[in-house]
């Protein structure tokens, strides 16, 4: 097994060969004397800042090729909830959804600080920060496992990690069952870092940030960053701890020594056990009767499509499993292999108990989420392999040409050298002009219709809005409490019934498109319900709501405040409307 020892002893080395011997006395250079000494010079910044520049470069065109949505869009409506109330945007704090136990607490905070300054736009900059870390550490890793010295390699690994993660592949199948960006960015069961979106899931990118260090013989840096993706996303906690492991074992591996593995432990604990202690507070399992009711409802109900492998195993997922074992293989004698081999082995050992024991709690700690760093690092390793294969084949056949004819070669060598370069430089051009029209479209706030502004403008402290279960936009865009929905769930035992309580109440209301008036009525006093949605073509005959508001195919009624009335229809209560 390699070492994170052998790999740092064998950089130092490549550094010591790179600088050359030692340098010659002063005095054997020309017009140096003991009278004349040359004057010290201080060593220059400018490999320095010229790396650095060079770096953010990348980081920009990869955010810029791989694009993002503008703001609230998707999983945004769900996880940024509790950051918005918490900021006191509209009426949000009084949403029964944003008081339930916070799933991601310290990426709510930063949420609220961005509202609370008013400056909602830095979310926008935080995706572009974290993308452009991804892409970043996806060059790195390629160019030191397989040492792709020299502009043209590297820019070719560089041209195609851009092109495979950006909005031209993004709809592109080649009769594959997915397309080609999300099968080398995605991991198994519909889980991702990489995103269109800032949301929690996003720092696992920092899990790929990790590998690299790591590569680099960074081993505390590595764990400290495997630690704050857990830290922003309490649901890595599970998959920052087995490649944690993954480091401190291979390490010990290559030393034999307790000590060496001192400080990695140490901010290993420092960094996942606040994480795992804040999870076993807010989401400790309720007594045995709503413990396993409640993980029903999540397993079964709400995300069978994360959490259980006989739902969302599907071709594409079999596809994802070939790059990562691909990926190891060709990781064969470089310093990530024994890491990348003990993350699969945890991951798919923790999958295989899960299948055998049907067991829901496993099955909520989602061990197969580790593939959601595999399959990109491991999809960046065949790129950096084949790039490298592809280098090396031509430099055979320079070697060959050169043995009769060595001027024709030097001519055949640098012209082939130059249109790598010109093919990528192209490739990357297209991919960042195809990401510029997308992010034209973004605005530096959220986008709202005539309906969310006039719903908006009339909010009133006390207000609750009944919506159709899938109207998951109307929170934040309104900032108004809504009483549920379908795609905002929480995770706490007691609180997960409660939603699904809901749930089931409102969905009887709306049932077949119409509105049910007895059980609107019933739910609306118990609730304090005082505005309910209806989208078109349903309209309501109940008697005991007025016309409020009227736009974008939405119809909002106020509900009356004396509700003593029963609803329009016959007598027995049953349902009205068209």
């Amino acid at each position: 097994m390699l070492s994170g020892l052998r790999h740092r002893e064998r950089s130092r080395a490549e550094v010591g060969e790179s600088q050359g011997g030692p340098s010659p006395p002063a005095a054997d250079a020309p017009g140096v004397t003991a009278i004349f000494p040359r004057p010290e010079r201080a060593p220059s910044r400018r490999p320095i800042v010229l790396r650095v520049a060079g770096l953010l470069v990348l980081a920009l065109a990869f955010e810029v090729a791989y694009g993002q949505s503008p703001l609230y869009t998707g999983n945004q409506h769900t996880y940024l909830l509790h950051g918005l109330s918490q900021a006191g945007a509209g009426l949000l704090e009084a949403d029964w959804q944003a008081r339930t136990a916070d799933p991601a607490p310290v990426t709510s905070l930063v949420v609220a600080t961005a509202a609370k300054l008013g400056s909602e736009w830095l979310l926008l900059l935080f995706h572009a920060a974290l993308i452009g870390a991804y892409g970043v550490a996806l060059a790195g890793i390629g160019v030191t496992l397989f040492r792709l010295d020299g502009w043209p390699r590297r820019l070719v690994l560089v041209a195609a990690l851009i092109a495979v993660h950006s909005w031209i592949v993004a709809g592109l199948r080649l009769g594959l069952p997915d397309d080609v960006r999300a099968l080398v960015s995605r991991g198994l069961a519909g889980q991702f870092a990489p995103g269109l979106t800032f949301q929690p899931s996003l720092f696992g990118v920092l899990l790929v940030v990790s590998l690299l260090l790591y590569a680099r013989g960074r081993l505390t840096a590595a764990i400290a960053t495997a630690g704050a993706a857990a830290i922003f996303h309490p649901t890595y906690l599970l998959s920052a701890a087995v490649l944690s492991g993954a480091y401190l074992v291979d390490t010990f591996a290559g030393t034999g020594r307790w000590r060496t593995l001192v400080p990695g432990a140490a901010v290993a604990a420092l960094t996942l056990v606040p994480v795992a202690v804040y999870a076993l507070i807010a989401f400790g399992p309720a007594p045995a009767p709503l413990h396993e009711a409640a993980q029903s409802v999540l397993v079964d109900f709400r995300i069978p499509q994360h959490a259980k492998p006989e739902e969302w195993f599907g071709a594409d997922d079999a596809i994802r499993l070939g790059i990562v074992a691909a990926g190891v293989a060709l990781a064969w004698g470089t310093v990530l292999f024994p890491v990348l081999a003990l993350v699969v082995a945890a991951g798919g050992g923790l999958t295989a108990v899960q299948l055998l024991t049907g067991s829901e709690t496993l099955a909520l700690l989602f061990p197969w989420r580790v593939s959601v760093f595999l399959v990109p690092v491991c999809a960046a390793i065949l790129l950096a392999a084949a790039i490298r294969a592809s280098f090396g084949l031509a430099s055979l056949l320079e070697r060959l040409v050169a043995r009769f004819r060595p001027e024709r070669a030097a001519r055949l060598g640098t012209g082939a050298r130059v249109a790598a370069c010109g093919l990528a430089g192209f490739v990357v051009a297209v991919s960042l002009v195809a990401g510029l029209e997308r992010l034209a479209r973004l605005e530096p706030e959220p986008r709202r219709d005539e309906l969310d502004r006039l719903v908006t403008a009339q909010l009133r402290p006390g207000d609750l809005y009944l919506v159709p279960p899938l109207l998951e936009e109307f929170r934040l865009d309104t900032g108004a409490p809504v009483y549920v929905d379908y795609k905002s769930h929480p995770y706490e035992d007691r609180e997960v019934l409660e939603w699904r309580r809901r749930l089931r109440e409102v969905t009887r209301v709306y049932a077949r498109r119409s509105l049910d008036c007895a059980r609107l009525e019933r739910t609306a006093r118990a609730a304090g319900i005082t505005h309910v949605v209806v989208e078109a073509p349903t309209r309501a005959r109940c008697d005991f709501l007025t016309d409020a508001i009227d736009a974008e195919g939405m119809t909002v009624f106020r509900v009356e405040a004396d509700r003593s009335r029963r609803a329009g229809g016959d007598s027995r209560g049953g349902r009205t409307g068209v």
